[in-house]
């Protein structure tokens, strides 16, 4: 139906991705915005020789049963000089042409350029040098995306973090890699000055979910992708380059952040900043006890907005303003929507709004425990420990076969995991009294 993109929500999110990727390439290259046409263009050849989450190979091994090679991708809008093909030539003309790259010819082997002082404006070669590295014409000068470290400074370590990501049941949805800084070298006072973790309590989550089914209320649930690296600095911080990047000749120099970056002290805090200013100039007002609960009230309708890091909980009651929120969000963050929610901060939410039924399980972390200390396949009971029970010495393990058993379980550690899951039960009791 007209005005109704979400019916066709596949294509209308590689639509949206589509796009963000012309306007990242517009913007770094110095193109005309005429040329978009030929940054799309580029971005779908890109995407149909990389994978994707929903088949193990790519959209091109698909269609024409081989791998494709990614020798010949260059950057989109870098300065290059091409040389094309003229029978014409004389012995004291140029060999080259400067030009821009926009991307590859349909039918050859090739590049095509962009050379607003030629002839002909878009020319079609194979024979090329590209100053991608921001090289000035005719020289090796690198350009400058790295830095001399700064005398009296000391560069922030960095290292690659990689984390498997699980849905409620366990089950692998994605495999992250992820650059984080080493925030623990940094210095209070000279590289950070206040931390802050934008995290809801969980008293006011339970307040909410009992608003939600009293008022039956629609709740949604939306993500920020990379939430972090949308915090602006306000310190200088300096970074060593990242493993497998520094460039030969170059590890000398350090990259300067105009972002913050994940595990910077100073990163949740400045996230948590920039995504207050952005919902409040949309008519949301901050809890005064909570500062990650929101409130829009327009007329006889609202909404609820529930920050938990870069996990977001919509509960309004009212769809339009629901979409609304959603626009809005989506405009100034890189946001996934994923509708009505079912599984946040590892609570599972079930929901019967005929019978104006809501539930909360742990299912899913218990299990997760339970294999993390090699219980899955114990028996149940009323509780492991039963009050007034005393232990002794005689408990404690006699031998080296039993003190071996007792290192496979760091006690710790399984004791922070239970009474994590003892505190939020008793949230969940208490949103079913209150319901």
């Amino acid at each position: 139906m007209p005005g109704t993109p979400q019916q066709n929500g596949v294509a209308e999110r590689r639509n949206r991705t589509l796009m963000e990727m012309v306007r990242s390439m517009m913007s770094y290259s110095s193109v005309p915005i005429s040329l978009w046409g030929e940054a799309l263009k580029t971005a779908m050849y890109i995407l149909n020789r990389v994978p994707s989450k929903a088949v193990p190979k790519t959209p091109f091994e698909l269609w024409t049963g081989r791998k494709p090679s990614l020798r010949h991708i260059h950057i989109w809008g870098c300065p290059a000089e091409a040389r094309i093909y003229n029978p014409h030539e004389k012995k004291l003309d140029l060999r080259t042409i400067f030009g821009y790259f926009i991307g590859y010819p349909d039918k050859s082997k090739g590049y095509r350029f962009y050379c607003p002082n030629h002839s002909v404006r878009i020319v079609e070669t194979s024979n090329a040098r590209f100053l991608e590295n921001g090289e000035i014409n005719g020289s090796n000068e690198p350009r400058k995306d790295l830095i001399e470290l700064p005398n009296s400074c000391k560069p922030v370590g960095c290292k690659w973090v990689f984390k498997t990501k699980r849905d409620a049941k366990g089950n692998i949805e994605r495999f992250k890699a992820r650059l984080v800084a080493k925030g623990f070298t940094q210095k209070e006072g000279i590289d950070y000055r206040d931390t802050f973790s934008p995290v809801s309590k969980k008293d006011s989550l339970s307040i909410i979910m009992a608003l939600v089914a009293h008022f039956d209320l629609e709740l949604h649930q939306m993500d920020v992708k990379t939430a972090f690296l949308n915090g602006n600095l306000d310190e200088d911080i300096y970074m060593e380059q990242p493993e497998g990047f520094a460039k030969k000749g170059n590890e000398h120099l350090v990259c300067k952040l105009k972002k913050s970056i994940y595990d910077l002290k100073q990163a949740s805090r400045q996230w948590y900043i920039k995504f207050n200013n952005t919902i409040t100039s949309f008519g949301f007002k901050e809890n005064i006890v909570d500062q990650c609960i929101y409130l829009k009230v327009n007329g006889n309708k609202f909404i609820f907005l529930i920050l938990y890091v870069d996990d977001i909980l919509l509960a309004s009651s009212d769809l339009g303003l629901l979409r609304e929120t959603k626009e809005h969000l989506s405009k100034n963050f890189h946001m996934v929507d994923m509708g009505e929610a079912n599984y946040v901060i590892g609570i599972e939410i079930f929901r019967d709004r005929s019978r104006g039924v809501l539930g909360l399980s742990q299912k899913g972390y218990i299990d997760r425990v339970l294999k993390r200390f090699n219980m899955q396949s114990c028996s149940s009971g009323i509780a492991p420990i039963l009050k007034g029970d005393k232990l002794s010495k005689m408990q404690c393990p006699r031998n080296n076969m039993e003190m071996e058993q007792m290192k496979k379980i760091p006690y710790a550690s399984a004791v922070g995991s239970l009474m994590y899951l003892k505190h939020v039960q008793d949230q969940i009791s208490a949103l079913l009294l209150a319901c």
